[in-house]
């Protein structure tokens, strides 16, 4: 268990945290603005409501519609067909692992979506 003194490392130097690229993102980098569902006028207005770089966490302990271990984590939706974990760069995890994620190149993703 970890007392309050010790630092929990961040999700953007994780080994887990990918963009992974045969998923469909539209979820976590849409093409289209999820109300209007309109093209973006700007990148001001994608900005404004998705301003950071957001990965799925892939860690083997992120279980699907399944009780996990005290160290684990699971995710569930209501219909137990798809479910997934992502985090935010600054996100801290106990079940971190140092490593190479590759950087996802959000800027030319911003600078290509309005």
């Amino acid at each position: 268990m970890n007392d309050k003194n010790t630092l929990i490392k961040k999700c953007s130097t994780c080994k887990y945290w990918k963009h992974e690229k045969n998923r469909y993102n539209s979820v976590l980098y849409p093409s289209y603005h999820p109300i209007t569902f309109e093209e973006w006028k700007s990148k001001e207005e994608l900005l404004e409501l998705f301003p950071d770089n957001v990965r799925y966490c892939t860690n083997p302990k992120v279980l699907f519609y399944k009780r996990p271990a005290s160290d684990g984590v699971a995710v569930f939706d209501g219909s137990a067909y798809d479910a997934y974990l992502t985090t935010g760069r600054d996100f801290g995890c106990v079940n971190h692992e140092d490593g190479e994620n590759g950087e996802f190149p959000f800027n030319e993703f911003i600078e290509n979506s309005y």
